[in-house]
């Protein structure tokens, strides 16, 4: 039954999906200003997602443009990790007695620390890059508009 229905059901798709796709009613109008403040901004979503991807490393603040701000989460994953081996390690050597499991703690807090921090701060520099853009747009816009592109100067009466 289910190898009878599959035929049908692939060719309904592949006939249906494209046109619906294409219809003019499912396309929004095009909002020039909207295109283009949407040019120029960073979604919060794919910064947090980069960084949440490989933690040590600050791509999501390279995709924000503000890599400098991404060190201090950086330097946290960093040292944690490094506490936390050293407490490993410190641990394992059985040739001393009274061992303590301090830097395995504070190396587990400042890494696990550190990539909340990070996700969590990428997303706020991707919210105050926007803003910034949003607030002072550059002097020279390309507008999308029906007819193709067109430039819009602005000129400050100062």
């Amino acid at each position: 039954m289910v190898t009878k229905l599959f035929p049908v059901t692939a060719t309904l798709l592949l006939l249906c999906v494209p046109v619906v796709a294409q219809s003019p009613l499912s396309a929004a109008p095009l909002d020039a200003a909207a295109a283009q403040e949407a040019a120029g901004e960073r979604s919060p979503v794919v910064a947090g997602l980069l960084q949440a991807a490989l933690p040590p490393l600050p791509l999501g603040y390279a995709y924000v443009g503000d890599l400098g701000r991404g060190l201090l989460p950086t330097g946290l994953m960093v040292g944690g990790a490094t506490l936390l081996l050293v407490g490993a390690v410190d641990i394992v050597d059985w040739t001393e007695e009274d061992k303590s499991a301090v830097p395995i703690y504070l190396g587990l807090g400042a890494l696990i620390g550190g990539y909340v921090f990070g996700i969590v701060d990428v997303i706020g520099a991707a919210k105050d890059r926007n803003a910034r853009a949003r607030a002072a747009p550059g002097p020279v816009r390309l507008l999308p508009t029906a007819r193709g592109l067109e430039v819009v100067a602005r000129v400050s009466t100062r």
